[in-house]
C-alpha cells in the first residue's frame, strides 16, 4: 500500500468515526476540519505516513483548504482519495508567525 492509499484510509477511519461521534446530530459539525484534524494527529499512523513535522493546525488547515477545492473541481473521485492525493501541498506549506 502506497502512501495515498495509506492517507485515504486513514481519511475513511476519520471519517466513520466521525460519523460515530456525531450521529445524533446528523453529521452537522461546523467544527469538522479541527474534530478530523485531532483524530488524525491523535493517531499514531498519521506521522508515520505523513511525517513528524506534520502539527494539528497544518492538519485542520490543509482539511479546510482541500474542502475548497474538492467542492470548485467537483472531481470523479471519493473526496478522501482527492484529499490523499492533494494533502501533501498543503501540509509542506511554511507558516509565519
Amino acid at each position: 500500500m502506497n502512501n495515498q492509499d495509506k492517507i485515504s484510509k486513514l481519511l475513511s477511519e476519520a471519517c466513520q468515526a466521525h460519523h460515530d461521534t456525531f450521529k445524533q446530530t446528523g453529521g452537522v459539525d461546523v467544527d469538522w476540519s479541527l474534530w478530523y484534524a485531532k483524530w488524525l494527529y491523535e493517531n499514531p499512523s498519521t506521522l508515520q505516513v505523513l511525517g513528524s513535522n506534520v502539527t494539528e493546525s497544518k492538519l485542520a488547515y490543509a482539511l479546510l483548504a482541500l474542502d475548497i477545492d474538492y467542492t470548485a473541481e467537483k472531481p470523479d473521485k471519493d473526496w478522501h482519495d482527492f484529499y490523499s492525493l492533494n494533502i501533501e501541498k498543503y501540509l509542506s506549506k511554511e507558516v509565519s508567525n
